[in-house]
């Protein structure tokens, strides 16, 4: 695969429900979803101009990487104040620390540093954008990096142009290489200075492997379909009513208020979606997510999957524990055609559970 995830952060209501997807550490994160967005639809997550130490929110990659990318549209409402840096996004190796850090300095510039992003030295500080980004502008960002003791290198682009590049250069900062996790939004001091305000939204990381989507992708918008009609629920029982979709179709989850329910293995749910918005655009992958818990004794798990023209993709099963959690599956070839997606097909697309 190419594309390791990606998220729009339309379906959540609060801060809290990205925890499912996302996870907060150090305390209390002062963000919030917010309505502010680069195409005036779906959400963002906003980090609040609040002083005190935060590691934002984070998620674990799933393996370790050297080459990765992320891409995201980011909008500056406030510059951090005087020696104080918000982080954009942490590299970082969990049984260690950080190797490297793309952070936003009091200027509005981007600066990439190895270690964290409150790093300062000369030694440590790799290059710093000569740009400040603008405030109050939504602005698209992508940077790849490399991470080695020797031959590293990190590329920033802005609005689809090169702003910064460097290479041959030690950018793994742990003794031990790669990274296995994200840090994003995060806040690396407690002192007095304010670390700005800043919304991320579209968010996308990539990694090298693969024959498609495994370099820089251009801008790109997270959409987000609901599930709008039964295809079959035979064995799943909705909470209310007998509509499955209609208990599964907000924009913000709502625990056990609505759901659909089933103790059948093998029990398949299977719901259309809406369509994409108007226009023309590139799909680059789809990715099915749920939403799922258990609440009976013994393993039980869910498989979540795709239907395209009657062609059916499915992810490994996923494990189910007493809280909720979300699973998971990038598809980056449509599998009725074994091509890239079309916008036809994704608009017919449908989505399905079956119960393990």
């Amino acid at each position: 695969m190419a594309i390791l995830f990606c998220d729009g952060f339309d379906q959540y209501g609060v801060l809290t429900d990205a925890y499912a997807f996302w996870s907060a550490t150090t305390g209390s994160l002062p963000a919030e979803i917010s309505d502010d967005t680069p195409y005036g639809r779906g959400k963002s997550v906003k980090f609040n101009n609040v002083v005190g130490l935060n590691n934002g929110l984070r998620i674990p990659l799933g393996q370790n990487l050297t080459t990765l990318g992320c891409a995201f549209h980011i909008k500056i409402s406030e510059y951090p104040l005087g020696t104080a840096s918000r982080g954009i996004i942490e590299f970082y190796l969990n049984s260690s620390g950080a190797q490297c850090s793309l952070a936003l300095n009091n200027n509005g510039q981007i600066r990439f540093v190895r270690s964290e992003g409150n790093t300062t030295s000369v030694n440590s500080t790799l290059f710093v954008s000569p740009n400040a980004l603008p405030l109050n502008e939504w602005v698209h960002v992508e940077f790849k990096v490399y991470i080695a003791n020797s031959g590293g290198y990190g590329e920033l682009r802005v609005n689809g142009n090169v702003e910064a590049t460097i290479s041959n250069i030690d950018t793994q900062d742990e003794t031990n290489g790669g990274c296995d996790l994200l840090r994003v939004g995060n806040v690396y001091t407690s002192a007095s200075f304010a670390p700005g305000t800043i919304l991320i939204d579209n968010f996308v990381c990539w990694d090298a492997s693969g024959t498609q989507n495994n370099d820089f992708l251009g801008e790109v918008e997270v959409a987000t379909l609901f599930p709008n009609a039964d295809v079959d629920i035979t064995d799943w029982t909705p909470s209310s009513g007998s509509d499955g979709y209609a208990m599964i179709d907000e924009d913000a989850p709502d625990g056990d208020d609505t759901y659909i329910y089933s103790d059948v293995e093998d029990a398949v749910a299977q719901f259309e979606l809406s369509s994409l918005p108007s226009g023309n655009m590139r799909i680059l992958a789809v990715q099915p997510m749920a939403l799922a818990r258990k609440d009976d004794s013994g393993e039980r798990g869910i498989q979540i999957g795709i239907v395209s023209d009657e062609e059916v993709a499915e992810a490994d099963p996923f494990m189910l524990g007493f809280g909720y959690a979300v699973t998971k599956k990038v598809f980056e070839i449509d599998p009725a055609t074994d091509l890239s997606w079309e916008k036809s097909a994704v608009n017919a697309l449908q989505i399905r559970a079956k119960v393990i």
